[in-house]
């Protein structure tokens, strides 16, 4: 038998042991390589597609991820992935549901992903070259799974996939020590947090939700939607104050679940991020409450830089830690993929509430493609270089045209710029000048007093796609014309 159709090439942009490890998974799926029937050894491999034996070992390691081949007790790997029942009985239904695939799935490939730049407004970072490696891993994948859409067991083999190379990523990248099983996939960031609240107050007979003053509104609706008490804690220039927590929340009542939803990379909405020694007093102090912290890790690779601190689920060493992932935030608009990582204790009542099944096999195999083959990485980098760009446009249009009236905090991440501005106007007065000026700013009124002098704003870098610059003058000029003065030179804080 003939187990490479398709000699091994070393221009192509895949990897050598992934190439290979794909025409094994293609022999399996395809029935050339049946249930129980030993794969060839490593030797054999190097022989055959004249590869090292660190790269056929590589191949081996990829297939046992995926689940379609394991070793038994003679130490020989074999074919795990039962056919039978998965795939068409007959050759003609496989060829018609090829031909049918070719043609349909490829156009609706093509009138998902091939959308004018303009309407994604993604360019300057990047996603615009990610959605384009997307759609090719698509095309790659969506004959694999066309065989075993809607089989439970093909299903399981391509999340278990999934999930095996998240658990890579996450532990390489961001500290997280997880099980496969802890993890769930979703299309929504939001559906995951609201599952999260189902499942909190079903286990408690009251759950109270500690939130950063601030904090996006979908968080604050969803534990109210199940019944969560929302306890507000204030939030100051290194993120959650933590020291209020222990005057919030009552310790000695044993009937209620005390919840601490925090965004320690990116608090919202002053764009903080929470310190070394911030994240160990706050895992001190949920572990002395007894409480559960939910780690919403959103921004945490948007870093200018330098790497991300670890998480505070990496971290907890035993501190019951929901996280939910950033992949969303890393993805072009037109994608929807999120994952949350389920602490131990809660992963029984999750499989109880809901399944897996709302992310298409498709969408899992892709991503799998996508973070194994290093384009996320790669993505990852180019964001950070573009948003260095855009960060230092800001802040020299910023300090140009507001000059000493104008302090721009420079210790804030991911997408949004913080800067203060000293006058004696209203905030609601600066941000409607703002709006007349199409500048879409936002008031840090959570930690900050609005009636004070200076008045502290954040602004979106991806604003800088649309004549930042000019919008930025035309709003100093307005406030100019009200009393403010700009005219010595400004400063970075």
């Amino acid at each position: 038998m003939d187990l490479l159709l398709h000699p091994l090439s070393a221009h192509s942009s895949l990897p050598m042991y992934k190439q290979l490890s794909d025409a094994i998974r293609e022999a399996i799926l395809c029935g050339r390589l049946k249930p129980g029937q030993p794969i060839p050894s490593l030797r054999e491999l190097t022989d055959l597609a004249h590869v090292c034996r660190a790269t056929a070992l590589k191949a081996h390691e990829d297939l046992q991820n995926q689940g379609l081949i394991a070793a038994d007790a003679g130490r020989r790997s074999i074919v795990t992935f039962n056919r039978e029942g998965y795939l068409p009985d007959s050759s003609e239904a496989m060829d018609a549901g090829s031909e049918r695939l070719s043609y349909t799935l490829s156009r609706l490939s093509e009138t998902i992903f091939d959308f004018p730049d303009a309407r994604m407004s993604t360019g300057v970072c990047g996603d615009s070259a990610l959605l384009k490696i997307w759609k090719k891993l698509t095309l790659r994948q969506v004959e694999t799974v066309w065989q075993v859409a809607g089989k439970t067991a093909g299903f399981e083999t391509i999340e278990n996939r999934a999930r095996a190379v998240m658990q890579d990523y996450l532990s390489r990248a961001r500290a997280v020590s997880a099980e496969r099983r802890q993890m769930r996939f979703s299309v929504s960031n939001d559906f995951l947090l609201f599952l999260t609240a189902r499942v909190l107050t079903n286990v408690a007979k009251r759950l109270q939700i500690v939130i950063g003053a601030g904090s996006p509104p979908a968080v604050t609706t969803a534990f109210q939607a199940c019944g969560a008490e929302i306890i507000e804690c204030p939030v100051d220039s290194l993120g959650l104050d933590v020291d209020a927590i222990s005057n919030l929340v009552d310790p000695d009542d044993k009937d209620v679940l005390i919840c601490i939803y925090v965004n320690p990379s990116h608090h919202y909405s002053n764009g903080v991020v929470m310190p070394i020694d911030r994240r160990h007093k706050l895992i001190a102090t949920a572990r002395s409450l007894g409480a559960v912290i939910f780690e919403d890790d959103i921004e945490s690779e948007h870093r200018y830089a330098k790497n991300p601190l670890p998480s505070l689920q990496g971290m907890s060493a035993g501190v019951d830690v929901f996280y939910l992932s950033s992949i969303n935030a890393l993805m072009p608009p037109l994608i929807k993929v999120a994952l949350l990582v389920v602490p131990q204790p809660f992963v029984f009542a999750f499989n109880t509430l809901s399944s897996d099944r709302d992310l298409s096999c498709l969408t899992l195999a892709v991503l799998s493609d996508l973070v194994e083959d290093g384009h996320l990485e790669l993505h990852i980098n180019i964001q950070r270089k573009a948003r260095v760009l855009l960060k230092q446009k800001m802040i020299y249009a910023i300090t140009k045209h507001m000059r000493s009236k104008a302090h721009v905090i420079t210790q804030t991440a991911a997408d949004r710029q913080v800067f203060s501005v000293d006058s004696n106007l209203p905030a609601a007065r600066m941000l409607c000048l703002a709006e007349v000026c199409s500048l879409h700013l936002e008031l840090n009124s959570d930690s900050f007093d609005v009636d004070r002098e200076s008045k502290q704003f954040s602004i979106s870098l991806h604003q800088m796609e649309e004549e930042f610059e000019e919008k930025f003058c035309a709003w100093s000029k307005l406030l100019s014309s009200e009393g403010l003065s700009c005219e010595n030179p400004g400063g970075v804080t």
